[in-house]
């Protein structure tokens, strides 16, 4: 997911994390919550499909997530973003084929 190529347009916003609490404490991080979302559900997708008991396991994947930036000293800010993005008109376009 994502816009293709992005990271090589901004590469001074990257760097290599060696110690999140210690980089990152006091701050705010904004996630991409169906990102999250997306990725959790792999775990359980065949539960979620059929409906059997554990099928929450993607909620409980964020929740794991949002307390490790916690504990970390890190304010988790989920963004759930519902509008389509021009710039990801092709791939929508794509996947829908």
């Amino acid at each position: 997911m994502g816009i293709k190529g992005l990271l090589q347009l901004v590469p001074e916003a990257m760097s290599t994390i060696t110690d999140l609490k210690h980089e990152f404490s006091g701050q705010v991080a904004a996630i991409d919550g169906y990102a999250w979302m997306h990725r959790g559900a792999f775990s359980c997708g065949d539960k979620i499909y059929l409906k059997e008991e554990g099928a929450d396991g993607f909620v409980k994947f964020v929740i794991k997530n949002c307390n490790y930036l916690m504990e970390q000293g890190i304010a988790p800010l989920m963004v759930f973003d519902g509008r389509r993005l021009p710039a990801k008109q092709d791939t929508t376009l794509k996947r829908r084929e």
